[in-house]
């Protein structure tokens, strides 16, 4: 009996040990973890409000102009640089572009079984949505102010990405719009079935 019980109390010890080591290896890698989401989140919030105030500055700088385009084509207003970092915290990112004029008018004429719903609708900003493309996958909204302008487009790769500002006439109606990244095509949303 006498052998039999220090190696009982070392196989113990041992597996008390393994527990306690583990529970110390998950904790940290919580914690771990959850640093890592916050500094992205931060980072994140930055892009999205650097961005947003190259928004702002663009209109501001554009909107005054006085140019109109033919009917069927749009003119180049001007375009800016939002020197934006590669990569945020060692993940890949996007940068879209959400207007708010859009949106709102899809969901406040919207006519649900024949009869027509009326959505109040908190506000009339875009949205400038910042997300990583790598796990972990998180997302940060931050609201453009409040402009007369479509904002639209997707960034995939912004470190290279630029602002254009276009004033364009499709049928003899001139709109303003601002883009994000490669895009030079203008969509806008006319009737939703």
């Amino acid at each position: 009996m006498k052998g039999v019980s220090p190696l009982v109390s070392y196989v113990l010890a041992v597996l008390l040990a393994t527990v306690v080591v583990t529970a110390v290896v998950l904790l940290v890698n919580a914690f771990y973890s959850i640093i890592i989401q916050d500094e992205i989140r931060r980072e994140l919030t930055q892009v999205a409000a650097q961005t947003s105030s190259k928004i702002t500055e663009i209109y501001s700088i554009s909107k005054v102009s006085k140019a109109s385009p033919a009917n069927s084509t749009a003119v180049l207003l001007a375009e800016s640089e939002l020197n934006l970092p590669s990569q945020v915290v060692s993940r890949n990112y996007k940068v879209t572009l959400l207007s708010a004029t859009q949106v709102t008018s899809i969901l406040i004429n919207l006519t649900v079984s024949g009869q027509n719903t009326t959505s109040a609708s908190e506000s009339q900003t875009g949205k400038v949505v910042a997300e990583t493309t790598e796990d972990p996958i998180i997302s940060v909204e931050y609201d453009v102010p409040s402009i007369d302008v479509d904002i639209q487009g997707r960034s995939e790769n912004p470190s290279n990405t630029t602002l254009r500002y276009y004033r364009y006439n499709p049928n003899g109606t001139i709109t303003d719009a601002i883009l994000i990244g490669g895009y030079t095509l203008v969509g806008q949303v006319t009737v939703v079935s």
